[in-house]
């Protein structure tokens, strides 16, 4: 609970120090939610409720755009789905999904509505896949780690959306088991 308590934290000061007035921002839709005025702001709090009472979404609004830290909730579970942050109704910084037992599945970065920076998917707390992103396309190195060891299974580099450098397969002991060269997505050598 402290770390999601940290992660939260994290996300509100990242929301709070991203400015942004691109035009590519879709209006809200606040249909369902409550709206709550915030004294001596154009800030609204929102929040949508199960039929039960219980919290599914909450976030803020300024001028009709998602701003700032945006939560849902699984309907019958007290902590969050997905955790996402909004500039001007972009996305922008981190964002975080977990199972319904409360673990990390995905975490990510967003720049302007696109991935920007690391990705990572996670099963049980341990990173299975995880890369870099470079306006929206994969940029750096991508590994896929084996379930029962944690060890790297598989590498691949990127540039612009495409392999470009080594492919690594690698066996249980983690020697290199098969290795390829691409450039510009096309494989230029075994």
């Amino acid at each position: 609970m402290r770390n999601l308590l940290l992660i939260f934290f994290i996300i509100v000061l990242a929301a709070c120090s991203n400015t942004n007035s691109n035009s590519d921002a879709a209006p809200a839709v606040l249909e369902g939610y409550e709206v709550i005025d915030i004294p001596n702001t154009n800030i609204k709090r929102v929040n949508k409720k199960s039929p039960d009472g219980n919290i599914l979404e909450e976030g803020q609004i300024l001028n009709g755009n998602k701003t700032g830290t945006w939560v849902s909730y699984y309907p019958d579970k007290p902590y969050p789905k997905t955790i996402m942050n909004y500039t001007n109704g972009i996305a922008n910084g981190p964002y975080f999904e977990f199972n319904n037992r409360g673990q990390l599945e995905l975490k990510a970065f967003y720049k302007n509505n696109k991935l920007d920076g690391y990705w990572g998917q996670y099963s049980f707390g341990r990173v299975a896949k995880e890369a870099s992103y470079k306006d929206g396309e994969l940029d750096g190195a991508y590994r896929e780690y084996k379930a029962t060891s944690g060890k790297v299974q598989k590498e691949i580099t990127y540039k612009e959306g495409k392999m470009h450098g080594k492919y690594y397969y690698f066996d249980e002991e983690g020697n290199v088991s098969l290795e390829y060269l691409y450039q510009d997505g096309e494989r230029v050598k075994e």
